[in-house]
């Protein structure tokens, strides 16, 4: 039986074991997936069993970063990310990816046409923030605004992800609403609106009527974001994609078999 594994501190919040047995049961794999709590000084000996027993596994708050110095070889995005959410073993070595930006990229491309890529707008420059940012760049936008409370936190990103190609320019939150009307993307990064908490509420009412709005969080469906870009009948997109997309991946490498993302599979992690 190939295994795999989703592992954090805490992890009961996670969907990953809903999303992969669901694919294996679709699939007809012999294979199972878990989500295992590793408390921070056990990390070591969950690595050595992980070795012997699986064959990979997903990694979630507050591993990201701290699971890069037991990898044995990184893929060029978890370079650029600076962190990992994905990892396979082959030949007793650990392979680290991360597939947050793929998750982004195609929750972003599968929900729109025709994508304007002049100016996009991050909210937040936490972990999340910096596979936004790698995305973006990916796709092509010309220039990256990066907003966040501190300022001084997207000042450090836009420094670290300078290039010359593109523009990355950090603001306050509190300029958020100013720049809107050149903004064609918006991408919520931030745990913002989380379970209805700690809401975000912009103002629309001035903002690019072909803005598109994008929230990575999926708990509530509808955050408070998305319901505040409606109201001036923007188009949205829910967060829920970019988390079935991020798990494409790993679930290619693990059990070898590259899935689809149904609505039924959409229906199952909103129940």
């Amino acid at each position: 039986m190939l295994k795999a594994c989703v592992i954090g501190y805490p992890i009961k919040q996670s969907l990953s074991p809903t999303i992969h047995n669901y694919w294996l049961d679709k699939y007809n794999i012999n294979g199972q997936y878990k989500k295992v709590e590793v408390i921070p000084d056990k990390l070591d000996d969950f690595i050595k069993n992980a070795k012997k027993e699986l064959s990979g596994f997903n990694i979630t708050t507050p591993y990201k970063e701290k699971i890069i110095k037991f990898c044995d070889e990184l893929s060029q995005t978890a370079k650029n990310v600076g962190a990992v959410n994905t990892v396979y073993i082959k030949n007793n070595k650990l392979y680290g990816d991360n597939t947050d930006v793929y998750g982004i990229e195609q929750c972003i491309s599968k929900n729109t046409k025709n994508l304007n890529k002049e100016q996009a707008l991050i909210i937040g420059a936490g972990g999340a923030s910096r596979a936004c940012i790698v995305a973006l760049k990916q796709m092509g936008f010309k220039k990256i605004i990066i907003a966040n409370r501190t300022i001084e936190k997207a000042q450090y990103l836009s420094q670290e992800f300078k290039c010359d190609n593109i523009l990355i320019e950090p603001i306050s939150l509190d300029d958020l609403n100013n720049n809107l009307s050149c903004t064609t993307l918006l991408l919520n990064s931030s745990s913002a609106g989380m379970n209805d908490e700690n809401k975000l509420y912009i103002n629309f009412k001035n903002a690019n009527k072909d803005i598109i709005v994008c929230d990575i969080v999926y708990k509530p469906l509808i955050t408070q974001l998305l319901m505040d870009a409606q109201k001036y009948e923007l188009h949205t997109i829910k967060g829920i994609d970019m988390l079935l997309y991020q798990a494409v991946a790993g679930f290619n490498y693990w059990f070898g078999v590259k899935p689809v993302v149904d609505e039924k599979l959409r229906q199952r992690v909103l129940k």
